[in-house]
């Protein structure tokens, strides 16, 4: 299991496991938010890794999405790391990671 802060501000956490992200959004007065995407459920990751942040993007198979800014930008890399590993544990055939360079960011 691997837990990333996920951005400045209330706490925003993206919790990688092998069989699940959940997503946990503290509120104030102690609440919370919980949401818990299997990977079975899950239809796209995307990360944009800026010069200071990453935007961080996971899309549910229903089409709702989970959409994650200001997220640090080496915590934002170790998670997609965390999400291919945990893929290629139950998948048939090796998940991937496509990038895609620019002058200021990286997808």
């Amino acid at each position: 299991m691997h837990e990333r802060k996920a951005s400045k501000g209330n706490p925003k956490w993206l919790v990688v496991t092998d069989r699940r992200i959940m997503y946990i959004d503290e509120k104030i007065l102690g609440r919370y938010e919980l949401t818990a995407i299997p990977y079975e459920k899950l239809e796209q990751v995307y990360v944009k890794v800026g010069k200071l942040y990453s935007e961080f993007l996971i899309k549910k198979e229903d089409g709702s999405e989970i959409r994650l800014q200001r997220m640090d930008k080496e915590e934002a890399r170790k998670a997609i790391e965390s999400i291919r590993d945990a893929l290629n544990e139950i998948a048939v055939e090796p998940v991937s990671i496509e990038r895609k360079k620019h002058l200021m960011s990286e997808e």
